[in-house]
Order: C-alpha cells, then sequence, then structure tokens
C-alpha cells in the first residue's frame, strides 16, 4: 500500500513536470500566434474578396474556415501544454487586431472562443494523445464555436436551413484542414531542426 502510494505520487508528479510551461514553449507558441496572425490578415482579406462568388448560397463560404482554427491546434501539437491551444489563437487574434480587420475587437471574443474548444478536446485526452484524428476533430469543435459566434453575429436572419449549412461546412472544412496540415506542419518542421527542443 505503501509502496504503491509513493508510485502514484511520482506519476502525478511527472505528469504535472510534464506540463509545466518553459520559456522555449512560450517563444514557440508565441512565434506560430503570431504567424498565424499575419496568415489572419491576408485571410480576412480572401474572405471579404471571395464573398461575391457566393451570393447565391453563402453558407458555401465555410470552405474556407478552418484557416482560423490552425494556431490553436498547432500551438497544441507542438508545445503538448495545457493552454498552448488559447495561447496560440489568442497571440493570433491579437496579432491579427493591431494589423488591422473589418472585424474590430470582436476577433478577441473569437480568440478565446476557439482556443476553448480545443481545449476541451485535447483536456479530454488529458493532453496525451497527439493523432491526426485529435487535430481534426479539435480543429473542427473550434470551427463550430466560431460560426456559431457568426450566426449569432453576423447572420442572425439567415434560414434555419442556411445555419446548419453553415456550421457543417464551417466543421468541415475545419476537420479536413487539421487532419491534413497540422499533421504536415508538424512534420516539415521536424524536418529543419525546429522542434528539437519541443516534446515529441
Amino acid at each position: 500500500m505503501f509502496e504503491r502510494t509513493i508510485g502514484d505520487g511520482r506519476a502525478a508528479e511527472l505528469l504535472t513536470a510534464n506540463h509545466r510551461w518553459r520559456v522555449v514553449d512560450l517563444v514557440v507558441v508565441a512565434v506560430v500566434g503570431v504567424a498565424f496572425g499575419v496568415v489572419y490578415w491576408a485571410w480576412n482579406q480572401l474572405w471579404l474578396i471571395t464573398s461575391p462568388l457566393f451570393v447565391a448560397f453563402p453558407p458555401a463560404q465555410g470552405v474556407l474556415y478552418g484557416v482560423w482554427m490552425l494556431p490553436a491546434v498547432l500551438a497544441a501539437f507542438i508545445a503538448r501544454r495545457r493552454g498552448a491551444a488559447m495561447f496560440g489563437s489568442l497571440a493570433a487574434v491579437i496579432v491579427s487586431a493591431f494589423l488591422g480587420n473589418v472585424f474590430g475587437l470582436t476577433v478577441l471574443l473569437y480568440g478565446v472562443a476557439q482556443g476553448g474548444a480545443a481545449e476541451i478536446v485535447f483536456a479530454a485526452t488529458r493532453y496525451r494523445l497527439w493523432l491526426w484524428p485529435i487535430a481534426g476533430l479539435a480543429t473542427a469543435l473550434a470551427a463550430v464555436t466560431g460560426a456559431s459566434l457568426d450566426l449569432l453575429l453576423y447572420y442572425p436572419l439567415w434560414t434555419s436551413e442556411w445555419k446548419v449549412a453553415y456550421a457543417a461546412v464551417c466543421a468541415t472544412s475545419g476537420l479536413v484542414l487539421g487532419c491534413i496540415t497540422v499533421p504536415v506542419i508538424m512534420s516539415r518542421l521536424r524536418r529543419t531542426g525546429a522542434l528539437e527542443e519541443m516534446p515529441s
């Protein structure tokens, strides 16, 4: 009984140590957030430019949605720490806000909501499973959360059918991008040696 208690205590101590943030974790996640903040700025322009292409069926524009979810999920997969998804998401929207965007400071709300949604998925796995289906699920849930805010703030007058379609398209965009893009970026970063100090 005593030995088991010691063993359990040691396991808990190791688990806690594995989730402690280091300076390198903070720096790398911040860099991911800043890089995607620039991507956000460009993607915001693309969203506006391509809007006329979806006049017949606006919910279809959700195919572009998944990109906004990537910094949260990628940051979590790189750092593998509690709060990394939230940190990456917030860093990206803050940089985007500084660069200027048509959505104003509401992007901060999106950063919290989307980062929080991704955190739920990682927390459910106790921050131990770092597989491509988890990336897809986290990105999809973040996309549905962001889409829900869109429907509340920007498209409240849409029909129920359009709202459901929009959420489904956004979720699919997030799922596909999460499953494909996050593993590819991780693989390329590892090849460059950029993740040598990060958990593997």
